[in-house]
């Protein structure tokens, strides 16, 4: 059996024998190392910091919108890292609409309603029914 480990179970898997597990002295080592599958060095290198850059803009955000903050360089960076993903554009309508600035919230929240949305589409189809 193999496990996913960290960062984001993008790490090596780790091969385990349940067999050796499940009669091994619990002195032993369990992991079967000759037979690990490496991490996607690829990802690690491109996507696992893009993703980590797009929590903490989402985070700044969410802190701007709490505080009343400007955060229009953040807005720039999270489209420009992200512009097929419809979460960016989310975060920057919900932005741009407790900034009173309408006709931006509106524009990222269409271009949200472009792109492959899992589960969400309602939901941002109400915040424009909002404005």
């Amino acid at each position: 059996m193999w496990v996913s480990s960290d960062p984001w179970q993008a790490g090596p898997m780790i091969c385990y024998d349940l067999n050796h597990i499940f009669t091994a002295d619990h002195l032993e080592r369990l992991d079967c190392p000759d037979r690990e599958i490496p991490a996607d060095e690829r990802f690690l290198t491109e996507d696992y910091p893009r993703i980590v850059r797009f929590r903490a803009g989402v985070d700044l955000l969410r802190d701007a919108i709490r505080t009343g903050a400007a955060a229009e360089k953040t807005v720039k960076e999270l489209l420009s890292d992200n512009p097929c993903y419809f979460g960016a554009w989310d975060a920057c309508g919900d932005y741009f609409a407790a900034r009173d600035e309408a006709d931006q919230a509106r524009t990222c929240w269409k271009q949200a309603l472009r792109l492959e949305i899992p589960r969400v589409r309602e939901a941002i189809e109400q915040k424009l029914n909002r404005l």
